[in-house]
């Protein structure tokens, strides 16, 4: 699961890549966004047109991500 490598070793090439300053604001906004669309896309089942908030949310955040993977 961690491709043959230890966890001491992920958390170093973690805190290596996340230096980059773009990186860390795509994260920084990016997960936010992440968690609170979760808790709306709830929302939907009684408020039927409220589904293009947590599902622009939750595509964003992620767009943020990747963006911030390739900051790198």
């Amino acid at each position: 699961m961690l491709g043959n490598r230890s966890m001491e070793e992920w958390i170093a090439q973690s805190e290596k890549s996340h230096q980059n300053p773009f990186n860390r604001l795509c994260h920084t906004i990016g997960i936010p966004m992440i968690v609170v669309s979760l808790p709306l896309f709830a929302l939907i089942f009684f408020f039927h047109n409220f589904w293009p908030v947590p599902t622009a949310l939750f595509a964003a955040g992620w767009i943020l991500q990747f963006a911030g993977l390739e900051a790198d």
